[in-house]
């Protein structure tokens, strides 16, 4: 099959969405599947057409950056002519032109599939970002309309998520394709000790620092841990200054003020990720929102368990695995509490990668995706 991914945003940027595109993009790759990726140039030095890994990437120059998204008509015309060339158009979103292109991939009779990777979440909680979440909505909700299957990645997120919920009979469930190398413990150990941590028991945090990531929740949750955990230390590992938020400068002064028990390792290498999960005594998943956290399956394949907060979709991995703990929502003595816990019975949270792997399985989650284009 010829499959047609269109994506706001593809490698190099990363993210739990680009994540997900490129394994699965390079998982059909390999069953044989013709895989074509249309997407903005969030860099202007990035090349046009570029072929990653048998996968043709193929980018169109925005306009203007405008919040998470762009205004790129740009995208349009390349989506107008290679459309003819492809079985099956993919939308992962959110995407602002999705209204769009869903229709007219049905008016050249192509099925279309949606990814719905989360609802939008504006960092600011102002009457004008409101105004904008439930523009989204309303353009997501017209694709819907004209899509064959919509992807969620649990039913957990999509008994909550206002745009699911309005497609029950379109949903099918598929976890995320999540895949990671075993880790080189030496390696792990050796970074630990030049990073002069050898003594401290890390929690380490994988993401963005966005406000909808809850990266300050775990800083503020740093009081009640101290209490019972005085050597720990917080590692982060991601992009910290966002050109489409400004949530880094906002929270400095919290950083300022626990400066002495926080690390930022910015934007660590997809190859070097297995050992920074190996390092970290406990993975912090402090997400405002979240529909999945894909970082956590990969902290357990690595050994590494996890606490959460308990809220839908990104309760999913610890509910399926019983590999770490889940907060209260948004409280941050509870979470203290957790990451305390896990960190005094750390083998009480033991899974094999096995174990891991039978629930979180790539080949598996391949296999549905294929089920679906093929019906």
């Amino acid at each position: 099959m010829k499959i047609l991914f269109v994506s706001s945003y593809y490698l190099p940027y990363v993210s739990g969405l680009t994540i997900h595109a490129q394994r699965l993009a390079e998982g059909l790759s390999e069953k044989k599947h013709q895989i074509t990726i249309l997407t903005n140039s969030h860099f202007p030095d990035l090349l046009k057409n570029e072929n990653l890994n048998n996968i043709l990437v193929k980018r169109a120059k925005p306009l203007f950056r405008f919040s998470r998204g762009f205004v790129s008509p740009n995208l349009m015309f390349l989506f107008l002519k290679i459309l003819p060339e492809n079985d099956i158009v993919v939308l992962h979103l959110p995407m602002p032109e999705a209204f769009i292109f869903a229709p007219i991939a049905k008016i050249f009779f192509k099925k279309v599939i949606l990814i719905y990777h989360a609802d939008l979440n504006l960092p600011s909680w102002s009457a004008f970002s409101k105004l904008i979440e439930n523009i989204v909505l309303l353009n997501h909700c017209i694709a819907g309309i004209f899509s064959n299957n919509i992807i969620a990645y649990s039913s957990d997120y999509a008994n909550f998520s206002r745009f699911l919920k309005v497609f029950k009979n379109k949903i099918v469930r598929i976890f995320p394709p999540v895949v990671i190398k075993k880790p080189d413990s030496k390696k792990a150990v050796e970074w630990k000790n030049k990073l002069r941590l050898a003594k401290n028991e890390i929690v380490g945090f994988a993401g963005r620092f966005a406000e909808e990531k809850g990266g300050d929740i775990l800083i503020e949750s740093i009081p009640y841990l101290v209490e019972k955990i005085p050597d720990v230390k917080l590692v982060f590992a991601g992009e910290e200054n966002l050109v489409y938020e400004d949530f880094y400068q906002r929270k400095k002064f919290l950083i300022d003020k626990y400066k002495d028990r926080i690390l930022f390792l910015g934007l660590v290498p997809p190859e070097q990720m297995p050992e920074f999960f190996v390092m970290c005594n406990v993975l912090a998943l402090p997400s405002r929102a979240e529909c999945f956290g894909m970082v956590q399956v990969e902290a357990m394949l690595c050994g590494t368990p996890v606490v959460a907060f308990n809220i839908p979709g990104g309760r999913v991995p610890v509910l399926e695995t019983g590999m770490g703990e889940l907060a209260k929502k948004y409280d941050r003595k509870d979470f203290a509490e957790k990451l305390t816990k896990v960190l005094n019975n750390k083998e009480r949270y033991f899974r094999s990668r096995k174990e891991i792997e039978d629930i979180f399985n790539l080949e598996r989650t391949i296999g549905r995706y294929e089920e679906i284009f093929s019906v």
